[in-house]
């Protein structure tokens, strides 16, 4: 009988493992609009998604014909900042943020990024052993 007492075993472990083992994270959803920071044509414009801490680039998102936004597949627990960016001239004309998503609360809707009576943020991105870092120059416009 060691075929069934084996098949038994590893039966168990498979169980135990998808039960207590590691167990994926959703990735996170960031949401909302861009007026009135935006005008036509919206195509000009990007939603990119910014690792507060790090200054990595972690997603981006297309503005729409309404200027609403969204970029998923983004960290959760991690801060993160929401740039407007303007394609035609490769201005970053505002940043919101830091915002933290939370892995039972993984979907922010309720970004507006509207900075229009504050400076934009600067960033310098030097690389430093092969990685980008990012240092804020100066940060207004942050909300949470």
């Amino acid at each position: 009988m060691i075929v069934p007492r084996t098949f038994g075993l590893v039966l168990s472990m498979a169980l135990a493992l998808s039960a207590g083992g590691a167990q994926t994270q959703d990735p996170g959803v960031i949401t909302g609009s861009a007026l009135p920071e935006t005008r036509p044509p919206y195509s000009d414009y990007l939603v990119r998604v910014r690792d507060a801490e790090s200054g990595q680039l972690v997603g981006f998102g297309v503005v729409d014909v309404s200027a609403a936004f969204s970029a998923d597949e983004l960290p959760v627990s991690r801060p993160l900042l929401v740039e407007l960016h303007n394609t035609k001239d490769g201005h970053i004309i505002c940043v919101q943020g830091p915002y933290r998503l939370a892995a039972d609360a993984p979907i922010r809707t309720d970004v507006v990024i509207e900075c229009g009576k504050k400076p934009a943020v600067g960033w310098l991105m030097p690389a430093s052993a092969g990685l980008a870092t990012a240092t804020a120059v100066g940060v207004h416009g942050i909300s949470r």
